[in-house]
């Protein structure tokens, strides 16, 4: 049997791409992104300051304690004074009394029966702690990136199902904490494990077809936007923090199903070697979807892969393969600040109570219901138009509302349509940016690569609600130099974004050799590559008398019929096999395999080298050696 070399992506067409399994997973997985939206937005509703008082101010307090409609006036005439520190009653002494700092608080329980602000004082001199709340789990998200490490070592399925019983488990004890610094670290360990979601977006990215990434890994967030609404709903009936804590559990019953359902990315096992483990999983999908597996290509499953092109296992898998090569360096830079960038400004809109709204229920389900749409379009212009350009203009649009938005009165018709816009265009490019990372970088570090774009974003992540904070408060000039800031970084991000390439229609990288020959301009280098090798199997089909269709995005190479095909390998008559498709440009090319060369690999114990490839799609040709850095 001739060696050919069998790509992930025509084994999809077989076992099918986008069938019953994967609608099955893609629902599963999306479990995550529910859980993933609540873990977030419920922070908002953890610390939420109803109306307070010094309790220390009242002496009688206990016999005959005032109303609160007395207490809000004497807040508003006396301002903190009432609120964070009282004056001592005197004791028989002359002279002025000297106020104190209050130590006992006396919280307005008719909205909020119970925030982690109320019951650990997190007010006055305290009040700078509560952005430790959400500073704790970005910190610890950003820490998850070992997760992603762990993910590409040893496989996607046993760290996701790890992740989830770990993440159901700390949601459950932080309902349970005892004090407030107890609560902060098992925040932060619940964020490290929340990091699941990221992955559940690659593994679902792994089992489908090219041509369905854009759909899956964009609607993948549809389920965030229930989680961000839904989450506002139960705040609005539960308004006590442990049991608004405990009901977040709810999606996390789908991931007992996610044990049973939940096979292990063939991609993965493809990449490390494991031929055997990948064609039984292949075969497993296949048997869900009403699709059977062709004989030949179990065969090149099982032995393709090894006699072509065995994997890298010293090397391939490593967090330095993501900085070894001066292609891989610049991407990850790149998408590094990408990430900060969209980070720091989703962050910030989606933290601010009253970005949106002045009431924080309506505010969230504005905020969720927004994205919506957001999602939506995001996979309708990923699809159509690509992933580079449209996220380089998503930050361009998101920078100018930002601005306009500061500059405008809260409230107003204006106000509201443009912080919408933002809220849309953030939701838009953070969609794109998910799914763009995890095909800029290959299987063998594409977990690691976009965990560790997600940390860098957990930097700015951390930064969000200090900036929300002191940008509340401050002068005209302070409030300005945030959203100004903010314009600036994402206008820096959006153009560093041209010296990546665009990776619409381009099959995922296996490896990072691979990955290096996608730069921008020289995406047909790889597609050309894919295409060769296609044209192996299809050859090799043909060879062992069975019809082939090979099938790349928009292209189609056609084999001939199952009679010419099964004459042919009986004969030893050349074989003539068309390979036709949409090059990179937008013009249509076509490409006859030469009839000698047909035979040959036909007949060849050995397929043609990788090591350079020509590319020639109208007028653009190179000469690439694949595995150069």
């Amino acid at each position: 049997m001739a060696p050919v070399h069998m790509e992930y992506e025509e084994v999809l067409e077989h076992i099918g791409s986008l069938g019953r399994y994967q609608i099955v997973l893609f629902n599963l997985l999306a479990s995550l992104s529910w859980k993933a939206a609540a873990n977030m937005v419920i922070t908002v509703f953890h610390v939420v300051r109803p109306a307070f008082v010094c309790q220390q101010a009242y002496p009688n307090w206990l016999e005959s304690p005032p109303t609160w409609a007395q207490i809000a006036n004497a807040s508003a005439t006396g301002g903190q004074d009432s609120q964070c520190w009282f004056t001592p009653p005197r004791n028989g002494t002359s002279g002025e009394q000297q106020q104190q700092q209050c130590t006992l608080f006396a919280y307005d329980k008719s909205e909020w029966k119970e925030t982690i602000t109320t019951q650990w004082d997190l007010v006055c001199q305290r009040q700078g702690l509560e952005p430790l709340v959400f500073g704790s789990y970005a910190l610890g998200y950003g820490f998850g990136v070992v997760l992603g490490i762990f993910a590409d070592k040893f496989g996607r399925r046993p760290v996701l199902l790890v992740s989830c019983a770990m993440e159901a488990l700390f949601t459950l004890l932080e309902s349970v904490s005892p004090n407030f610094l107890s609560y902060l670290g098992l925040h932060f360990a619940h964020g490290i494990f929340a990091t699941v979601n990221l992955l559940s977006t690659v593994c679902i990215t792994e089992f489908v077809g090219c041509k369905h990434r854009a759909l899956v890994a964009n609607l993948l967030w549809l389920y965030y936007c229930l989680g961000y609404m839904s989450v506002a709903g139960m705040a609005y009936l539960v308004r006590q923090w442990r049991w608004l804590q405990l009901l977040t559990c709810l999606p996390c019953l789908f991931y007992i199903a996610c044990y049973f359902l939940l096979q292990e990315s063939p991609r993965w096992l493809i990449a490390h070697g494991r031929y055997t483990d990948a064609l039984y999983v292949c075969e497993n999908i296949a048997r869900v979807n009403g699709r059977t597996i062709p004989t030949a290509a179990k065969e090149l499953l099982t032995y393709g892969f090894q006699t072509s092109q065995p994997p890298e296992h010293s090397r391939e898998g490593n967090v330095s393969e993501m900085f070894r090569t001066r292609i891989m360096l610049k991407k990850s830079l790149i998408l590094f600040c990408a990430w900060f960038a969209i980070s720091l400004n989703y962050n910030s809109i989606s933290l601010d109570s009253d970005f949106l709204a002045s009431d924080v229920f309506i505010n969230t389900v504005l905020s969720g219901l927004i994205e919506v749409p957001a999602y939506v379009t995001a996979w309708i212009v990923a699809e159509k138009v690509g992933r580079r350009i449209p996220i380089a203009v998503l930050y361009t649009m998101l920078s100018a509302c930002l601005i306009s938005v500061a500059v405008l009165t809260p409230g107003s018709v204006a106000h509201t349509v443009l912080a919408l816009l933002a809220k849309l265009s953030a939701t838009c490019a953070f969609s794109i940016i998910t799914n763009y990372t995890a095909e800029v970088y290959p299987t063998s570090i594409r977990n690691t690569g976009i965990f560790f774009c997600s940390a860098i974003g957990r930097i700015s992540s951390l930064l969000a609600p200090f900036i929300l904070a002191v940008n509340s408060g401050g002068s005209y000039g302070a409030r300005m130099a945030a959203p100004i800031a903010f314009a600036c970084l994402g206008i820096l991000a959006g153009a560093a974004l041209y010296y990546l390439p665009e990776t619409k229609g381009i099959p995922l990288p296996q490896t990072v050799r691979e990955a290096n020959i996608i730069t921008p301009g020289k995406e047909p280098a790889f597609i050309s590559l894919v295409q060769k090798r296609r044209q192996e199997i299809a050859v090799y089909f043909v060879g062992r008398g069975e019809s082939a269709t090979v099938s790349f995005g928009n292209s189609v190479a056609d084999a001939a019929s199952q009679q010419q095909t099964a004459a042919a390998a009986q004969d030893q008559q050349p074989v003539q096999i068309r390979l036709e498709g949409v090059a990179a440009n937008g013009e249509t090319a076509t490409e006859d395999l030469p009839d000698a060369k047909a035979a040959e690999t036909v007949n060849s114990s050995q397929p043609a080298s990788e090591e350079d490839v020509q590319v020639g799609f109208g007028t653009n040709n190179y000469l690439i050696d694949p595995y150069d850095g």
